[in-house]
Order: structure tokens, then sequence, then C-alpha cells
């Protein structure tokens, strides 16, 4: 099968993560996967630009179906598809994309060149039911994680590392995330803070996070890695600190790996039960550090439970189940007329 997927722009994100491993997942096992960039650099592009853009490179690569991923990607590849490619959409945001009128009156009308619609949790499912009904089909598939199938053998007899794993971007909550680990340092100075991820482009994360480094504050941004699952490993859990997520690829690499996960209410929504999280409220930084204080208290029993659910969050979240998935549905909506 000859897959196109469609991500706006080259960047590091939760979409483009899921593209880039659903890609050598489908390699391995045969298939063609091709990625293809709404705007070829985050600066942007106009409605027709894109258009002539994603037509040229339909007509160049010739798929059997598009895999489209986020709002804006979602409109464009409907709209630049020829009639008979089926175009499977992704709903990746955190928040709810279609209260934006003008996204939903798009969404209205292209439901025609929608062959389905997948949700990363059931809350994005809902939200969408929602709004549209039932007109078109609607399912959830959960991301993928590519972590290893090993689980921290030998936690630490107390925890020492917290660990943030995103990218650096307002939605992201890093302001929450200093004035929490302030906070939580000044409760239990042993512990240390480490954010690892790149600021987002285009924004002013990079001087603030140059500003935090280098002043007296406690925790640090680590930026970018090669090898997140090194990152993890030399974790004791994570602190993730966003107010909404749709389906952290983060959190399922640290649970998978048995860490803890200390993550605000809202977030935890789109969870599992399987994951041993301990939960603050939304934008409340103290509520975050009295549950980074639950974790410490709890340590040996938290810790205990995450190493036992790992193994299920493996099996439950593992790449090549969620790449598998993506393969069926496709089938499915083609009728068997696509060249599995």
């Amino acid at each position: 099968m000859k897959i196109a997927q469609v991500l706006l722009s080259p960047r590091v994100g939760g979409a483009e993560t899921l593209a880039a491993s659903l890609a050598v997942e489908w390699r391995r096992a045969g298939h063609d996967s091709s990625v293809i960039y709404l705007d070829e650099s985050p600066k942007g592009g106009s409605k027709w630009s894109r258009i002539r853009r994603l037509r040229r490179e339909f007509a160049r690569v010739c798929p059997d179906v598009v895999l489209s991923h986020s709002a804006l990607p979602n409109l464009y590849a409907r709209l630049a598809a020829p009639s008979h490619l089926p175009v499977v959409t992704v709903l990746h945001s955190a928040t709810d994309d279609f209260l934006i009128s003008s996204l939903r009156v798009a969404e209205k009308l292209l439901r025609s060149r929608t062959s389905c619609v997948v949700a990363v949790s059931a809350k994005g499912a809902e939200e969408y039911v929602r709004h549209f009904g039932h007109s078109v089909r609607v399912v959830v598939v959960p991301n993928g994680t590519q972590t290893s199938s090993m689980v921290k053998k030998s936690p630490s007899l107390v925890p020492r590392k917290a660990l943030t794993l995103s990218r650096v971007a307002r939605q992201k909550n890093p302001g929450l995330w200093i004035e929490a680990v302030e906070s939580a340092t000044h409760r239990h100075p042993e512990l240390d803070f480490e954010w690892w991820g790149p600021a987002e482009l285009g924004t002013s994360m990079a001087e603030m996070m140059a500003a935090h480094n280098s002043g007296p504050k406690p925790g640090r941004f680590a930026g970018t890695t090669s090898t997140p699952e090194d990152v993890l490993f030399e974790a004791d859990f994570l602190f993730h600190p966003s107010d909404n997520e749709a389906h952290s690829i983060s959190i399922i690499e640290a649970a998978a790996a048995g860490l803890p996960i200390v993550c605000s209410s809202q977030v935890a929504e789109s969870l599992d039960e399987a994951l041993a999280a301990v939960i603050f409220r939304v934008n409340d930084a103290n509520d975050a550090a009295e549950a980074i204080s639950r974790v410490v208290d709890g340590w040996p029993e938290l810790s205990t439970r995450a190493r036992e659910l790992a193994p299920i969050v493996q099996n439950m979240f593992s790449m090549a189940v969620c790449a598998e998935r993506y393969i069926e549905l496709f089938g499915e909506q083609a009728n068997g007329s696509l060249r599995i």
C-alpha cells in the first residue's frame, strides 16, 4: 500500500513524531509511506499555494490513501485530493478545534470528502460527534510508542530526578513548571528537575529558557535530545505541566518505561487507567507542587505500581499495534479495493 501522510510543516511535535514512527513501522511491513508538508517552512503559505503544492505531490506520489494530521492539513488534504482518493483525517489538538466557527463550517462542507475521522483519544471522538453527529465514521486509535520493552529495573530508594519531555511551548505551560518546580524544590531540595525538548519556533520560548537557566531558580531547560529513552531511564518520574493534551506520546513513553506520571486533571482525562498518574488541578502551580510531594511521600508503592503497569502500557500502546490498526482502517475504508 502507498500511503501519503500530510503534515503542516517540518517541525517537532506530537503529530510529527507519530507520523515518523508510523512510517517506520509501515516500511517494515512492506508498505510505502511518504510525508508531504503543507508548508515547506514554518512561515506558512497562501491558500492556493498550499492546494497547488498538495495536488502536485499527490500526482507525484500516486498514493492509495491519504492520512492527514491536525486541523489545517486535514482541511487542505481534502480540498486538494482527487475525488477517488480516500482521505483519513486525524484529530491531534489538545483543545476542541471546532469551537472555531470557520473550521466548523469547513468540516461540515468537507464531510463528503472524508473517508474516516481518527481521534487519538475518546475525548476527541466525543467532541467531534457532539459537533457533527455520526454522518462520518469516527474511530479512536491511540498514539503508539517506540519505547523498547525495557522497564526501569532498579528505581531509586527515594526519587531524585523529575523529567519533563516535550517541546517548550505555551500550550505545555512552562510558566506553571517554573512556579511548581520552585515550590517543590523548597519542600524537597533533593529533587532535580529537567525539561528536555526544543523551544517552539517563532515564539519567545528560547529567550525564556535562556533567562531561566542563567538565573538562580531551580530546574533546568536541558534542550533537545536525540535519545529520549536514555533521558527517561535516568529519571524517576515524569512531571507533565500541560493544561490539555490530545494523547501525549511522552506520557505513554514514560509509563512504558515504568515511571509514575504527574499531570493535570484535564490531561488525565485523555489517559488510560493503566497509567499510574498523580493529578493536580489545571493551571494551579501550588497543587502541582503538592502532587509532586505526594509522589515523594508515596514513593515505594507508586514506583512499584508504575513498573508493574509498564508491560501493560507497552502492549496497549505499541507502535506496531498502532500502525497495524491504521492499515486495517485503510482497508476498511476502501472496501478491499486498496493493494494491501
